[in-house]
């Protein structure tokens, strides 16, 4: 929680509690009240909250009580006024003020729903927190430009129309150049599509509101910011989200490569992404039917299998983009088109280990929950040379992907896998920034998802530095041992 956000709760509680318990009026005529302190320090951190940027819906049960409760005590103070004009006019010298009783009973009543009101917008924090990206380990700042490729070599993929030709997006991070004015160019949000921040309330049946939180997380990559100039080719690293996923769900393994010296791209698969939203407005929303449910799709494998290779083709197209150069400006005879690498989550990873047994150029492959499965049996036998770093969650222990990895394993190259004990799929995904109580509703893990990820970023992308800087042989020597499998 923000302190702005923590201030602003703490001075509607003294409000309320003031109204609620005083025996006798708080609002008095001094300007030294609990009701005008609370109310003037109320006021000032909600209005920090709206210039910095920070108010969100979260706050506004508090705010709403704190303003019936100050309206209640204009009106206690002009009836105060009134009657010592009275007394006055009367020429009653010793004048006390008797609060009427259905007053108290109305100001005690609203001072406590202005408790239960405040409690409300502290949960609310806690359980959506507006919690920043942390910032990357590495050495450089963090620029950031998202682009658009068109693959003329496939048309009408899923839900587009007979002949258009697939669109991609994706986002490049890579190091920028230390000079730059960091006021001309602030931080970009997390995410920056309001559509993508309602999709994610539909996928959990919540109203869209509830998530309009998300654009206030700002991440640490500066739009169009120029790269570093010390980086010489910079290596590249393609990344794919899962199912129902998004490019932003593993920000922060890209921003930290980033910090580091290399270039990370992070597709949004159009349909099988939670929302894409191109820059000329047209969104690209979920298409559920191309991942429809396994236990009442006799076709399941074929609609996997199909996925699977949608986003291999993604990550190709990507590929082939980053050797000719067609990326983002601020990269423009930057990239490193020897050194590319892999990662990614789920469906994602799987369709990285897809695009590498495709692409002899790639040099190693990163999977998060790699789902191999859709590839088949007879093709992930035939094993995959590129050296692979497999990280795993508690949840994907065992079960049908186990087998198919073991497949994998036995006939490829060098290897290596981990499991993060009381971590769940969704870990992968960055579900931390969008809520603190993911375990309860069975879309994290026990283990801290902030703690997950300083175990699992780390991990990747050591590994990918030693890949790029020393070759896997110095990749693999450096790797941990305590939960290696």
């Amino acid at each position: 929680m923000h302190y702005l956000e923590a201030l602003f709760i703490l001075s509607v509680l003294t409000v309320s509690a003031a109204s609620a318990f005083s025996k006798r009026t708080p609002y008095g005529e001094s300007r030294y009240t609990p009701w005008t302190i609370g109310m003037a320090l109320g006021g000032i951190f909600w209005f920090a909250l709206i210039a910095t940027g920070r108010r969100s819906w979260r706050m506004d049960p508090a705010f709403v009580s704190v303003m019936a409760i100050f309206i209640l005590g204009l009106n206690d103070r002009s009836r105060r006024r009134k009657a010592r004009l009275a007394a006055d006019k009367n020429g009653i010298k010793n004048f006390t003020y008797a609060e009427p009783r259905l007053a108290v009973v109305g100001r005690r009543a609203l001072g406590a729903l202005g408790l239960v009101l405040s409690v409300v917008s502290l949960a609310a924090a806690l359980v959506f927190p507006v919690k920043d990206l942390p910032a990357p380990a590495g050495r450089y700042l963090v620029g950031t430009a998202s682009f658009e490729l068109v693959d003329d070599t496939r048309t009408g993929v899923y839900l587009d129309a007979p002949g258009a030709p697939r669109r991609i997006l994706a986002q490049a991070w890579y190091p920028a150049d230390k000079n730059f004015s960091n006021e001309s160019l602030p931080r970009s949000p997390w995410i920056a599509d309001a559509p993508v921040a309602d999709a994610y309330a539909d996928y959990v049946g919540l109203p869209h509101w509830i998530m309009s939180q998300l654009p206030l997380i700002m991440a640490n990559g500066r739009p169009g910011a120029p790269a570093a100039a010390d980086t010489g080719a910079m290596p590249v690293v393609i990344i794919s989200h899962g199912w129902t996923g998004t490019r932003a769900m593993h920000a922060d393994l890209a921003e930290e490569l980033a910090s580091r010296g290399f270039v990370a791209i992070a597709v949004d698969h159009p349909y099988g992404a939670l929302s894409v939203s191109f820059a000329d407005g047209t969104v690209a929303p979920l298409h559920r039917g191309a991942l429809p449910d396994r236990d009442t799709t006799p076709e399941f494998g074929t609609f996997a299998s199909t996925l699977v290779a949608t986003y291999a083709a993604d990550i190709a197209a990507v590929a082939r983009s980053v050797r000719a150069g067609n990326t983002v400006p601020q990269l423009s005879g930057r990239l490193d088109t020897a050194r590319i690498a892999l990662a990614g989550h789920s469906t994602g990873g799987g369709a990285a280990v897809l695009a590498a047994m495709n692409d002899p150029g790639v040099l190693a492959v990163v999977g998060l929950d790699a789902w191999v499965e859709p590839i088949g049996n007879p093709r992930l036998a035939a094993g995959l040379p590129a050296p692979q770093l497999h990280i795993g969650s508690a949840s994907w222990a065992g079960g049908i992907n186990a087998g198919y990895l073991a497949t994998l394993k036995q006939a490829s190259g060098a290897w290596a896998e981990y499991r993060i004990p009381g971590s769940s799929h969704f870990d992968f995904a960055m579900v931390r920034h969008v809520t603190s109580v993911g375990s309860w509703i069975g879309l994290a893990g026990k283990k801290d998802g902030f703690a997950f990820a300083r175990t699992v970023t780390p991990l990747a992308c050591d590994w990918l530095e030693a890949i790029f800087r020393e070759g896997p042989d110095a990749a693999f020597a450096g790797l941990p041992v305590g939960d290696r499998e």
